[in-house]
């Protein structure tokens, strides 16, 4: 089984992601994680994430299945939660493309419903603590309003139409609520897993 988390940055999905992860004994792959890691390389590869990241810009779907690729496929008898992924059109075209060849079902996208404002709140307190370069305001703006909000009913037409199941949660409540309204909706899918 795959869920993929959705929201706008600062929603939670990080958070929310860590705690299922423990809860369900599911593999978590953290694309934006990955991300990091990789654009400290010395790497062509890691030269295009680095100047890609540090604008706030969204990388190519080809460039995340080749970073998130391999661990779906090693732990494809597991419960798998994905996050920071299927942001634009074209990641979710090249999720249905590697999909499609390694006969991979997206089983439910979990959309934390949160408002900017909150969310630009979330990020100055993790910016204090986690010091994360992606975490400016300028960068938070250029995600949350040129990625987030401009392809968000786009990306989610798109999942619709192939029958993912698409669970809004609200993301403004507290982490506790939160997961537990995430829970409930999942519960129908982990049962017939």
């Amino acid at each position: 089984m795959i869920i993929a988390f959705l929201g706008p940055p600062g929603a939670g999905k990080g958070t929310q992601i860590q705690i299922l992860t423990e809860k369900l004994g599911g593999y978590r792959i953290d694309v934006g994680a990955k991300l990091r890691q990789i654009k400290h390389e010395k790497t062509p590869l890691a030269h295009l994430v680095r100047s890609l990241i540090d604008k706030g810009l969204s990388v190519p779907g080809d460039v995340l299945i080749q970073v998130v690729g391999p661990d779906i496929i090693k732990n494809k008898d597991k419960l798998i939660i994905i996050d920071d992924f299927l942001r634009q059109p074209e990641q979710v075209t090249a999720w249905f493309k590697f999909a499609d060849k390694h006969n991979f079902k997206l089983d439910a996208v979990v959309l934390l419903d949160v408002v900017g404002q909150i969310c630009w709140q979330r990020l100055l307190d993790r910016q204090r603590t986690q010091k994360r370069v992606d975490d400016k305001y300028d960068v938070f703006l250029t995600r949350y309003e040129k990625i987030y909000k401009t392809y968000i009913d786009e990306v989610l037409s798109m999942l619709s139409q192939r029958q993912v199941q698409i669970l809004v949660v609200a993301g403004d409540r507290s982490i506790d609520e939160v997961t537990k309204n995430i829970l409930a909706k999942l519960k129908p899918l982990l049962n017939n897993r």
